[in-house]
């Protein structure tokens, strides 16, 4: 505990001058469970938010932008380097989908079920940005903003993140320059080599040595093979 609270104030904002990077040990179990089934979106996230007032479709598509810029995770694809070693590569631009789509015919239950398909849309992520904007207009004055995100760049926390961005630039507030996720993971790697990431591997090798018992979970679905 002493460690983290003395590295934490390392944490600081330090734009990318390199664009590969190794992956967290976080994003390395993702990026495995995507290699052997990558047809799986239990890890697609979405956000789906009512508007309730007139809403400028150009100023829109700005603000998404400005923070896809300001955030080197939205401009990010994975993969691997020449070693065979996961890596993430961080692009300076990147198109990013953004979908405006005529809603206002639907009913409730039509709408909802738009959004349940759009969240379940497969990522390439050797490929595809991880975040995906929608905004469906049900009238002139009522809209539904959705994003979709892969939790391999993304959690509950980013998420309200972006969302708090998208409301601050939106109104023409100035928001914090932010912390960029490459220096999570360069504090991460050397936690891991330090005499207090030592211990932490030490201790979990003995809680898992020996012959582990078998955690027996009805499941609806089969898992895949």
């Amino acid at each position: 505990m002493n460690y983290l609270q003395n590295k934490n104030n390392d944490l600081i904002y330090n734009p990318e001058i390199n664009s590969v990077y190794p992956m967290s040990e976080g994003q390395k179990c993702l990026w495995l469970l995507h290699q052997i089934a990558p047809e799986n979106t239990a890890y697609n996230e979405y956000n789906a938010v009512k508007v309730n007032s007139p809403l400028d479709i150009e100023a829109w598509k700005a603000t998404w932008q400005k923070i896809v810029e300001r955030h080197s995770i939205l401009r990010t694809t994975y993969g691997t380097d020449n070693q065979g070693e996961p890596v993430q590569i961080i692009h300076p631009m990147i198109n990013v989908s953004m979908q405006l789509i005529d809603a206002k015919d639907w009913s409730e239950e039509q709408l909802k079920q738009e959004i349940l398909a759009c969240a379940d849309v497969l990522y390439d992520l050797e490929k595809d940005p991880i975040i995906r904007l929608y905004l469906f207009q049900r009238s002139a004055s009522e809209w539904v903003q959705m994003f979709t995100i892969h939790q391999i760049g993304s959690d509950s926390f980013t998420k309200d993140l972006f969302l708090k961005e998208f409301q601050q630039l939106y109104r023409g507030i100035p928001v914090k320059e932010p912390l960029a996720y490459t220096d999570f993971v360069n504090w991460e790697s050397e936690l891991l080599k330090s005499p207090w990431g030592e211990k932490l591997w030490q201790y979990w090798e003995k809680q898992l040595a020996g012959e582990l018992p078998i955690l027996d979970l009805s499941m609806d679905l089969s898992r895949p093979s």
